[in-house]
């Protein structure tokens, strides 16, 4: 495996990472922030 190979997994793997938290912390929080506006 080349290193731009695992750069592109290791960005992949972080983008779902990031996708998956934000995604949760939305669910979870926007109703809970929606009550406060």
């Amino acid at each position: 495996m080349g290193t731009a190979e695992q750069m592109m997994i290791v960005r992949v793997g972080n983008a779902l990472r990031f996708v998956t938290s934000t995604k949760y912390l939305i669910e979870r929080g926007f109703f809970n922030g929606a009550c406060w506006y």
